[in-house]
């Protein structure tokens, strides 16, 4: 199975799973545009098993103990010595090549295994000789020993063996249970290691496929993005320069005026749809309020109708109901009036009226004229920028081209086929495993059964009665005895072969822990493995593996190195120095593209200081139109007035829906029925429509009036400002621009200008920061590593230790068990006084036997008359009257 394993990576796979055995210890800039990353549509499922697999924790612990004792036992692995080049560039047949041509150092590397499966074995094999001999000579001075007096245990002295026997006899019923729950596992992991396998190949895959799209996104996605913005930026040039201008020189406030004007215009509009719908719903409650006096007349005649004409109870019901109605209070009220007030819409008539509007227009037209002639030159000189801009993009589509293409050239897709190839169902893989299974199994049973032979003898012989007086079996000290010898037996039968099957896996998957495991657990420990895999990289320099531009992977790059590099998070990118290669990082290729462009973009500065003709702008129609806007200095009076609370509670007042909910409470609190009255019928069916046509659509357009004043009262706060203020500002405003354009649309150039060489400094921080932390990191190969090393190392290698480790401590306390259990048998045989005057008188009656054999006699009596000499003594004894009791006339 190890060798299967082993030919899966053939000569061209090495450098790839060297380094994926190397990471081990793996575990915002705010963009002025904001680029879009790569979302993974599949995620990497290698390592899922490990958080949805049940893990023992006490098994746990016994795994750990004995790879500590494995660490402590096994040497370095000599690999200078064991494997030489051209076993090591093949290294699945190489081992099996260095293993038959240089097995005395292969001894001496595996000593101290070998030292222990020495002593373990020959411990094995001489115990059951030595106690079969023991055996014998017990037997040959059988004759000798039966004529001493048996010997005579004391209680203090059974009650320890008997302890020393449970204790050792419930460590092996663990350990039992250990072997089984460690086969179980090994088992499970092995019918599931080729699906894992397979799962971390396709992982690597898909590692692959998500970094072709990291490198596309970031270098073609992301220039897009960037190049967009450029032109959408270029475009609208002219405004964001001449919005500057005017917001560094003051000139903003026109804009304010417009907002304003623009503010009073959608008042005007929504005080007379306000009015309008008030007016509407004044008319609304009004009718609502007829109709409701309509159904209280008409309800009332109706009640009194069946309180005069119906007979009780009926008539109870309608007086009952007649009354509760009365309490009710008048749910409809009136509108608040003089809601909108008509000196706040005089003002704001008043306003509308000095059409600011069309002196905006005039007085901003030099601005507009500025702003076209900018953004003139800004066209005039664009596509130069865009001609660069092109440059850099493709050369960076270039550059993703050959990433791509030599990402292209790492083929891990091979290896599924190798998996179904070896561990396929056409494959030796599940008859083998089978095989193991079904071995696993008949191991566990034979401890399994030798265990309950020395659990059963050990409760026999405690709680067991002493031998009777007609030699019966049933649930006696001897059938502890009995059970006791046949453990012994099968330990000592089966215990030579446990133990050379005990040694055979113990080699095996010890060698594979150190070898393989234990460098994944503890790398910087293993300095062994990180040379032999220094070595092994060394090798594809000569071998030609990896050509092309990624060939600078197989240089200086040692598993040490990258293992401490992908614990401080750097990528493969970096840590491999392909820097070198694409400048991602330092920039030095093709960043002067984009500083070809940014050149570009300075030329604009140059061009925008020519001569500009702008001469005053506000004229005396504009400041006059100034003064005519009336003072808004009651705005906080208006917006009170606009309350809106007291039109809510009368809202609240036309629900009609209480009403009937509390109409229906009082006939169901009723003691008499009344559903079937024509009269309460009628008045519950005209109050369901009244609230249906007439309050429910009331109450709908009143809610629609509460919005809309409260958006009427927010809109009328933003004119709370001082328009003469406004007016000396604008002066000022114009002054400071007549004076000083040239510079100021200089200065606002350049804003502009460096804004823009701002999102190209962006995209090429975005660039770096990403090839740093996010492009080829080590996390997803880390997981895969954690996978593959899990389903390997954590799903079978640690419970196959766990079996051999168990096997040994249970064949150990079998030769323990043996030992005390040899004098427990003496101790559950041991028969009553009777008994042994029996054996001393058998000449009294040789030929006797007894015709019940070894049964249970309930009559002794009735035993006594079918046979004249039941108890096997001398038959005058029932002869003579003497001896013989009456024991009542009632016998038979």
């Amino acid at each position: 199975m190890y060798r299967q394993i082993m030919r899966l990576f053939d000569k061209r796979s090495h450098f790839v799973i060297t380094i994926v055995f190397s990471y081990i210890l793996i575990l915002n800039l705010t963009y002025c545009i904001e680029f879009t990353t790569t979302i993974d549509q599949e995620k990497y499922s290698c390592s899922n098993f490990i958080g949805n697999t049940f893990e023992d924790k006490a098994l746990r612990s016994f795994y750990d103990i004995l790879n500590d004792i494995i660490h402590q036992v096994s040497k370095p692995f000599p690999h200078q010595d064991l494997l030489n080049n051209d076993e090591l560039d093949n290294i699945g047949d190489g081992i099996v090549h260095s293993i038959q041509y240089k097995s005395t150092k292969w001894l001496q590397y595996i000593q101290g295994w070998l030292i222990i499966s020495f002593v373990f074995l020959f411990i094995t094999i001489i115990f059951p000789l030595l106690w079969v001999f023991y055996r014998i000579c017990s037997y040959c001075c059988k004759s000798k020993s039966e004529s001493q007096e048996p010997f005579d245990y004391s209680c203090f002295r059974k009650y320890i063996l008997n302890f020393i026997l449970i204790i050792i006899v419930i460590i092996k019923l663990v350990i039992c249970g250990s072997i089984f729950m460690s086969l179980i596992y090994a088992e499970y992991g092995g019918d599931k290691l080729p699906d894992r396998i397979g799962t971390c190949f396709n992982d690597l895959s898909l590692y692959k496929r998500n970094t072709d799209a990291a490198f596309r996104n970031l270098l073609i996605e992301n220039f897009k993005e960037l190049n967009a913005s450029m032109v959408s930026s270029i475009s609208r040039g002219g405004n964001d320069i001449i919005e500057n201008v005017k917001k560094n020189t003051g000139n903003s406030v026109l804009d304010t005026i417009r907002n304003k004007t623009e503010i009073v215009k959608r008042l005007v509009k929504d005080f007379e749809n306000l009015y309008n719908s008030t007016e509407e719903a004044s008319k609304g409650v009004k009718r609502l309020k007829n109709e409701w006096e309509k159904f209280k007349n008409l309800s009332k005649k109706e009640l009194v109708e069946c309180i005069d004409k119906d007979q009780m109870p009926e008539s109870g019901v309608c007086r009952m109901f007649k009354d509760h109605l009365e309490t009710l209070p008048n749910p409809i009220e009136e509108i608040p009036k003089n809601i909108m007030l008509k000196d706040l819409i005089n003002l704001l008539k008043d306003y509308e009226k000095v059409n600011l509007i069309e002196h905006l227009n005039r007085i901003e037209a030099p601005f507009n004229e500025l702003e076209d002639k900018v953004q003139s030159i800004l066209n005039t000189h664009k596509h130069i920028v865009f001609n660069k801009l092109k440059i850099a993009g493709d050369y960076l589509f270039t550059l993703s081209e050959r990433i791509t293409t030599q990402l292209r050239l790492l083929d891990f897709n091979k290896y599924s086929s190798k998996i179904i190839y070896h561990f396929g169902p056409e494959s030796h893989y599940p008859t083998i495993l089978k095989w193991i299974w079904i071995g696993g199994l008949i191991i566990g049973f034979i401890c399994a059964i030798n265990s309950l032979c020395y659990m059963l003898a050990i409760l026999y012989g405690i709680f067991g009665k002493k031998t009777d007086f007609y030699e019966t079996d049933c649930c006696s000290k001897s059938t502890g005895g009995k059970y006791m010898n046949c453990g012994i037996w099968t330990s000592i039968i089966t215990m030579t072969i446990l133990s050379i099957i005990t040694v055979l896996l113990m080699i095996t998957t010890t060698n594979t822990s150190n070898l393989v495991c234990l460098p994944y657990k503890n790398p910087f420990q293993r300095n062994d493995i990180l040379s032999m895999l220094e070595r092994i990289i060394q090798r594809t320099n000569h071998s030609g593996i990896t050509n092309g531009e990624f060939a600078i992977l197989r240089e200086g790059r040692m598993p040490s190195d990258i293992i401490r590099a992908c614990g401080r998070n750097e990528t493969f990118y970096k840590m491999f120095g392909l820097d070198n290669t694409y400048h991602f990082l330092d920039l030095s290729s093709y960043r002067q593209e984009f500083v070809n462009v940014e050149k570009e973009l300075e030329q604009y500065i140059h061009k925008m200081t020519g001569q500009y003709d702008f001469k005053e702008y506000i004229d005396d129609q504009f400041k006059t139109a100034l003064s005519m806007i009336p003072n808004f200095n009651d705005i906080n009076k208006w917006q009170e007035s606009l309350n809106t609370v007291l039109l809510k509670e009368s809202l609240e007042g036309m629900d009609l829906t209480t009403y009937i909910k509390d109409l229906n409470l009082f006939l169901k609190n009723n003691p008499i029925p009344s559903p079937n009255i024509d009269a309460i019928k009628s008045l519950m069916a005209n109050l369901e429509l009244l609230e249906k046509e007439n309050a429910l659509p009331l109450r709908n357009d009143i809610n629609n009036i509460i919005k809309n004043m409260e958006k009427f009262s927010l809109d009328l706060s933003q004119l709370n400002i001082n328009f003469q203020d406004i007016r000396s500002r604008l002066i000022m405003a114009q002054s400071t621009i007549v004076k000083g354009l040239r510079s100021e649309i200089s200065s606002a150039t350049k804003d502009i200008i460096n804004k823009w060489k701002n999102d190209v400094e962006e995209y090429l921080s975005h660039i770096k920061k990403k090839m740093n932390e996010d492009v080829t990191t080590c996390k997803p190969i880390a997981d895969i590593t954690k996978g593959i090393f899990a389903s390997v190392c954590n799903q079978i290698i640690d419970p196959l230790n766990g079996i051999w480790a168990a096997m040994m401590l249970y064949i150990f306390l079998s030769i323990v068990m043996i030992i005390i259990g040899s004098y427990a048998i003496k101790e559950y045989r041991s028969t009553s006084s009777y008994n042994n005057w029996r054996k001393n008188n058998r000449l009294f009656s040789p030929a006797y036997q007894s015709p019940i054999g070894n049964t249970f006699a309930t009559d002794a009596f009735e035993i006594r008359n079918k046979d004249p000499n039941p108890y096997g003594v001398p038959a005058d004894i029932f002869n003579n009257s003497s001896t013989i009791k009456p024991y009542g006339v009632y016998r038979s």
